[in-house]
């Protein structure tokens, strides 16, 4: 989890329009559109989030038509650029083996090594013995990881994802035999999917989902792999970790016509056990190479309807190239649909299930000339765009007249101010204030651009008129933030809902002399230890909010000591973590498997306290 991707499908088209139609869908949580770009051809683009499609569009459009510059130079002879630099070389070599857990090896499994001395990564595949060999390896320090499908992707010196990295250190010259990875079966959820007659459904895809940090909360996200229902509705969901599941499943809708009368009926996105409710749903609990069977779930019958409206943009009269995308209001639990806005500046989504949701549309600007097709132009991406939000709630009825508009936005002005105790105050261009999302609307309408702050440390900004959070940085590393407030509110932490607000004050304290925990590692033995991580979270799991300064990572220094000085004060729990293992505060797993071998301490304003801690690992 946490990568993001956006994926290109590409044809040369019709006329060089930007007001064509586009057509995106969401399934799980990828939102895909499909546009027209300025030299008239078409492509398909694929985020992971809908925060993200408008910079995907954007990046598409322009490596599109760098793609079409570099053809055409190709074709009257010049060579294209070279963008990726060969990686290096050296006379160090890796050897190793892939075995299971029963000791038995792994042919064909995917082995990469990685490290920045190398200046990418390299795979191989192992032989029928399990072995692999990487040669012409330059000196430093690298990770090994084995992929095979069915199987738990590991690192070399962990015994599960959550384990230790083992990172190889290599000479020049050197030879390291025995980098043997021995990989777990991956878990299997199993069963069947049918309708509401109890008959087998074909080609559905099933997708298992965990609950995840999400603008600040819990949510559910698609994580694994999915898998596809064959000729009698059986799915099967294999390699996955240990952990707790959601199955999910969700129909293509089935629309027929009697009589002159459209009845539309179709498949709510139906969770195990059989409901269309996530609040509902039942998870499956996997363990390490365990197989779940019996997990059927029987689609949910339920009435499609469309929405149906118009767009009101700010940036001309005249209707611009756009696309209208309905999230639904729960969060990723939902499917999703889209239309492209018509001509006339109309829009109709349909089939959409029972519930409440956001219409977000995304209106450009056309290019106002077509782009230039000589060799060595600098391609443009759409010079500008503008975000629309409606509401709508479907309960099996179309809904019609449904505007849209730009999202309300309050103008924040603010300040920062110091609680200095000594030392020299930063300048305003050392301070970053950034605004994050808490809420859909929010996520659909910021844009992630940092506020400037003016060199009398005040700062403007007009934000949507949602959830949101206040995050500010500083880059001298001995000023952190101690209040974040509007008036007398302190939003710090919680962040603030300005859907019914006017406009607002914000004052942004740092400080100097923050409460600062301090201390070393030893290790089983008692020896001191120089790389480590340490972890730090509040013992309330409901301020587990990791984009927040609760949850806190720090690297030792140089002499093997740790310092944290972003802690308000509270009750919080610290753990060690090897700087070799993942850590993924998003995964409220990860955080559970550390605070079982934290240890609690308190923190008090201005508190100075040293914390000398042992690093044990479990295995």
């Amino acid at each position: 989890m946490g990568r993001r991707f956006f994926q290109i499908g590409a044809r040369f088209g019709g006329p060089c329009v930007m007001a064509a139609a586009a057509t995106s869908i969401l399934l799980a949580q990828q939102v895909r559109t499909t546009v027209t770009t300025p030299s008239g051809g078409q492509i398909t683009v694929t985020a992971q989030s809908p925060a993200e499609l408008d910079d995907a569009v954007r990046r598409a459009v322009s490596s599109f038509e760098a793609g079409r510059a570099a053809g055409l130079a190709a074709a009257q002879g010049a060579a294209p650029p070279r963008n990726t630099p060969p990686l290096k070389t050296g006379t160090s070599q890796i050897r190793g083996q892939i075995v299971g857990t029963n000791g038995l090896p792994l042919r064909e499994a995917s082995v990469i090594v990685s490290g920045s001395e190398l200046g990418g990564s390299k795979t191989v595949t192992t032989e029928a013995d399990g072995r692999y060999a990487f040669d012409n390896l330059p000196a430093g320090h690298f990770a090994v990881t084995a992929v095979k499908p069915n199987f738990i992707q590991l690192n070399y010196g962990q015994a599960d994802p959550y384990d230790v990295t083992r990172l190889i250190d290599l000479a020049a010259g050197q030879r390291v035999d025995g980098v043997n990875i021995a990989l777990p079966r991956g878990g299997v959820i199993a069963g069947r999917v049918l309708d509401e007659y109890g008959e087998p459904v074909t080609d559905l895809q099933v997708v298992p989902m965990r609950k995840l940090y999400s603008q600040g909360q819990l949510q559910p996200m698609p994580t694994g792999r999915a898998a596809m229902t064959n000729d009698i509705g059986e799915y099967r969901i294999f390699g996955l970790p240990p952990g707790q599941y959601f199955v999910s499943v969700t129909a293509h809708p089935v629309i027929t016509s009697s009589d002159d009368v459209e009845r539309r009926t179709g498949y709510a996105p139906t969770y195990y056990p059989s409901t269309p409710v996530f609040a509902n749903a039942v998870p499956v609990t996997v363990g390490a190479g365990e197989t779940v069977n019996g997990i059927d779930l029987s689609l949910v019958v339920t009435r499609l309807a469309t929405i149906s409206g118009s767009v009101l943009s700010s940036l001309s009269a005249t209707p611009r190239a756009g696309n209208v995308t309905a999230f639904s209001r729960a969060g990723n639990t939902a499917a999703l649909n889209g239309s492209p806005v018509r001509s006339d500046g109309t829009f109709t989504v349909a089939p959409l299930p029972p519930g409440d949701y956001v219409l977000r549309a995304t209106m450009m600007t056309p290019l106002p000339s077509p782009l230039p097709t000589a060799p060595g132009f600098a391609t443009r991406a759409p010079d500008s765009s503008e975000i629309l939000i409606g509401y709508a709630s479907v309960n099996g009825a179309d809904v019609a007249g449904v505007v849209l508009t730009p999202l309300r936005r309050v103008n924040v002005t603010g300040r920062i101010v110091f609680d200095a105790l000594n030392g020299r105050q930063p300048q305003s261009s050392m301070i970053r204030l950034n605004i994050l999302p808490r809420s859909t609307e929010a996520t659909l309408a910021l844009v992630g651009q940092p506020i400037t702050i003016n060199p009398d440390f005040s700062f403007q900004v007009a934000v949507p008129a949602a959830e949101i959070a206040f995050r500010a940085l500083v880059a001298m590393p001995e000023w952190v933030v101690k209040t974040i407030k509007i008036g007398n509110l302190d939003v710090t932490d919680s962040g603030v809902d300005l859907r019914n607000a006017q406009d607002i004050t914000v004052e942004v304290e740092l400080t100097n002399h923050p409460p600062e925990i301090t201390g070393t590692v030893t290790g089983a033995s008692g020896e001191p230890l120089k790389e480590f991580t340490i972890l730090a979270l509040p013992e309330d799991r409901q301020l587990w909010i990791p984009d927040s300064r609760l949850v806190v990572t720090v690297r030792s220094d140089a002499q093997g000591r740790y310092r944290i000085r972003t802690l308000p004060p509270g009750r919080y729990f610290i753990v060690v973590v090897d700087n070799r293992q993942t850590v993924n505060v998003l995964d409220p797993d990860f955080l559970d498997h550390m605070r079982a071998r934290a240890a609690s301490f308190s923190l008090t304003d201005g508190e100075v306290k040293t914390l000398d801690l042992r690093f044990a690992p479990t295995r």
